[in-house]
């Protein structure tokens, strides 16, 4: 039997390859991020709440297609899911960081019944992103059974989500509407992110790769590209044929800037990313 050995599993002649992949649900106390795991692992229900104390860790494995260089395969992904504290106190925020470490993709968890936890979810990204770098990601919005308390509505959600170019869902634990369908987007957003990755081979791929990630980490194309244009045109980059050695005078000043407003640790994670990346091109 002939295997091919890839970063993230074996492809076996005929069979679908596998990843393994960590996940994290994050989110506000309540939201339902707990109800929401044993829903999609055990399909099964409990409304009585028990605080999550730092994580809880299960395993569900499942089948995706996925996109490879325009034809389309199956994936089978073993997920890691990981239930984080939400507690937003100052002393849990170190633990969280330890527990972020590695994730492949996280579901961003507010409560439809509470506009606040919507508020909060903006933290939550900073926390994840700021000291992993952008990973896959989605937004959900649980406790749509709860149909007379709602306190935010699709377009609100919609508005949150197009900042950070999200996908986001409406969801239920009690009734299972959309879980699996959460988890399920998620796994293939994952896979097409890894599969994309692999596959640049070109200096403008990295370029966009760059720009994705630091348009999400900064709010928004207005406040990234005026950053990222100016850091580039002082490492003599052309955004429009950019060249190998250019790209890596360029990452050096964006890891400085990055050090300066996020810190060194995230510095470290994105300038490793792009490194990687430039040194695959031919």
């Amino acid at each position: 039997m002939n295997l091919e050995i890839g970063a993230d599993g074996i492809v076996t002649n005929g069979e679908p390859r596998v990843m393994k992949k960590k996940v994290c649900l994050i989110g506000d106390s309540r939201v339902g991020k707990t109800s929401l795991i044993k829903r999609y692992v055990n399909d099964e229900f409990d409304d009585k709440y028990i605080a999550t104390i730092g994580a809880k860790i299960s395993k569900k494995d499942l089948m995706v297609k996925v996109t490879d260089k325009g034809k389309e395969s199956n994936l089978m992904v073993t997920l890691t899911i990981w239930d984080l504290i939400g507690h937003r106190d100052r002393e849990y925020w170190s633990l969280l960081r330890r527990y972020y470490l590695n994730t492949d993709g996280a579901m961003f968890v507010c409560d439809l019944t509470s506009q606040e936890t919507l508020t909060n979810l903006k933290d939550w990204i900073a926390s994840l992103f700021n000291t992993i770098g952008v990973i896959p990601f989605i937004v959900m919005a649980n406790k749509s059974d709860l149909t007379n308390e709602v306190q935010f509505d699709e377009q609100r959600l919609m508005d949150f989500s197009k900042q950070y170019n999200s996908d986001f869902f409406f969801t239920s634990a009690l009734s299972g509407a959309n879980v699996n369908l959460s988890f399920q987007r998620l796994c293939e957003i994952m896979g097409d992110y890894t599969i994309r990755l692999e596959n640049i081979i070109d200096p403008k791929d990295v370029v966009n790769e760059i720009i994705s990630d630091y348009c999400v980490l900064h709010g928004g194309t207005e406040r990234a590209m005026p950053v990222i244009n100016f850091q580039f045109k002082q490492a003599g980059v052309d955004m429009k044929a950019p060249t190998k050695e250019g790209l890596l005078k360029g990452i050096e000043r964006l890891a400085e800037v990055t050090k300066t407003f996020k810190g060194e640790s995230l510095a470290k994670e994105m300038r490793a990313k792009y490194l990687r990346l430039v040194h695959k091109l031919s």
